[in-house]
């Protein structure tokens, strides 16, 4: 990666932190995390039956949010079961860039499907 991608990258990070923020949008990382309930994680590993739902994969899964609008209180269906590949795939746009909430990546890119 060379030096101006990274300063591009920094620069776009640094835009949507401020942005996000000031519009009380962005929630930081650390308050991001979240307890899952105990009988929704449970759910969501009897649906995966121990495989990825994205490629099918008999492999460790991992739990990615779809989105932060019910953290704490999170539906089976605001979650997926994902191998490690695929969870990291989830939160890269098609530029290879990351991003710790999906749905911020989507309203970025392509504005909010929400009318918001």
């Amino acid at each position: 990666m060379s030096c101006s991608t990274i300063l591009i990258t920094e620069f776009i990070s640094l835009f949507l932190y401020r942005h996000l923020y000031n519009l009380k949008m962005y929630v930081p990382y650390k308050e991001r995390q979240s307890r899952i309930p105990v009988t929704t994680r449970r759910v969501v590993m009897q649906r995966c039956e121990g495989r990825c739902e994205r490629c099918g994969g008999k492999v460790p899964v991992f739990l990615h949010h779809r989105h932060y609008r019910t953290l704490g209180e999170e539906q089976p269906e605001d979650l997926q079961a994902l191998c490690k590949e695929c969870h990291g795939s989830a939160h890269r746009d098609e530029h290879g860039l990351w991003w710790n909430d999906p749905e911020e990546m989507i309203i970025f890119w392509y504005g909010d499907p929400y009318g918001g």
